[in-house]
């Protein structure tokens, strides 16, 4: 395989995921990000979900349940998770919202309290979700701007973190240089998180965010 630097690679995976898996791509160093123009809804950096793309995949999910149950399952899912541990809170997020769905309290077309659940992903029907491929999005934290190599965005929901070393490079090195630094700075991206996957082009592997190194599985 020839050699190519990390952002060459980067865009060579983008190409692929698109022509071989129909991910819908999108390059985050022109995102508008505040106010009604804002690309995706975000109106700070510190923000990881997709507000626009999220509300509008509950909408499509859920065709049949009043504005007011999409508007209560969108707010508890954009819920403030920094009060718990980086386990707790992606525990909660595959529990709570990704799993079954949201549990929601809502008034039905007659004013009558009833109890529902909105579904968040379609499991049954994948292809009804949308999977959003973007390369360095940036994200806040209290002391430190990152930009994460590639994430997949599920519904708005960023599901899969990937970190792309240069073809010539050891990916150990995304693991313990990068996935590290970003588990402590921006840890509110790791709350949604199903799987991290590193990869130098030659070599994949991909664990939770409680793996160490040793147990990263070959991709």
């Amino acid at each position: 395989m020839h050699k190519l630097s990390e952002e060459a690679f980067e865009l060579d995976l983008m190409k692929k995921c698109q022509e071989e898996l129909g991910f819908e791509l999108f390059d985050a160093t022109s995102e508008v990000i505040g106010g009604d123009s804002s690309t995706f809804g975000r109106q700070t950096t510190q923000e990881v979900l997709l507000s626009k793309n999220l509300r509008n995949a509950l909408v499509k999910l859920n065709p049949n349940l009043p504005q007011e149950a999409i508007d209560n399952a969108f707010y508890f899912i954009n819920q403030d998770l920094s009060v718990k541990t980086a386990v707790d809170a992606n525990k909660h997020v595959y529990d709570e919202i990704i799993k079954n769905g949201v549990k929601i309290d809502f008034k039905d077309d007659n004013g009558i309290n009833t109890t529902d659940i909105v579904k968040v992903i379609d499991f049954d029907r994948p292809e009804n979700n949308e999977y959003l491929l973007v390369r360095q999005f940036k994200i806040s934290g209290e002391r430190y701007n990152c930009r994460a190599d590639l994430i997949l965005f599920v519904n708005g929901l960023p599901l899969v973190f990937i970190e792309l070393k240069a073809t010539h490079k050891h990916i150990e090195n995304a693991f313990n240089d990068n996935i590290a630094h970003y588990k402590k700075e921006i840890p509110q991206v790791f709350w949604y998180n199903a799987f991290i996957v590193v990869s130098n082009g030659t070599q994949a592997k991909f664990g939770t965010i409680t793996s160490k190194w040793e147990h990263f599985s070959e991709w």
